[in-house]
């Protein structure tokens, strides 16, 4: 997929130069969403599962950014918990990560790869909503117009969602484990999806 001069892959084991992508994406994790929240086995590993879309977005050979959503029961999604009109079983998706360098930023790839990302879910997946957790930084949740700009909405917050990943350093509190809260936004399929 073309955006705006970027090339938008999607990593899986059969790629050329899958091993160096998959290097490259730790790095902009790394870099960008916090170190330590993916290894290189943990991205190989989401990449070979098929209700997973692990994202690289390229300029030329350079990686210039990461997508990952995915698809899954909502028991197996812990912020899912205890969200109203959803059972354990209900088939939900994920859009869990997105990274991109500065100079990649601002150009709507973000908005381009989540609205990308949701037609995929909605249509091969057949998930009956999808959330996104963003990182809520004092009073302000940096994610918020982005999110709401592509069709989500604020559902609740969730105390300190990324707690549990213990190799994580924050990059928003700088802290291990993180102390940071979430908020949980939420799309649901419409007729048109």
């Amino acid at each position: 997929m073309e955006l705006g001069g970027y090339e938008v892959v999607r990593l899986k084991p059969e790629i050329p130069r899958f091993a160096e992508l998959v290097r490259g994406a730790k790095q902009i994790c790394d870099s960008f969403l916090g170190k330590g929240l993916y290894s290189e086995q943990q991205i190989d590993e989401i990449c070979r599962r098929e209700n997973c879309y692990f994202f690289t977005v390229l300029e030329g050979d350079k990686i210039e950014g990461i997508f990952y959503c995915y698809a899954d029961e909502a028991g197996s999604v812990s912020f899912a918990e205890g969200i109203e009109g959803l059972t354990a079983d209900t088939r939900i998706g994920v859009a869990q990560s997105v990274a991109l360098k500065s100079e990649a930023r601002r150009k709507g790839l973000s908005a381009a790869m989540l609205d990308h990302a949701t037609g995929i879910l909605f249509r091969e997946e057949k998930v009956k909503l999808i959330l996104a957790l963003a990182w809520v930084q004092g009073e302000k949740i940096p994610a918020r117009k982005h999110l709401e700009r592509c069709g989500y909405h604020l559902l609740t917050i969730r105390k300190r969602p990324w707690a549990s990943c213990e190799e994580l350093i924050c990059p928003a509190c700088g802290q291990r484990p993180c102390v940071c809260d979430g908020a949980v936004y939420v799309k649901e399929r419409n007729d048109d999806e």
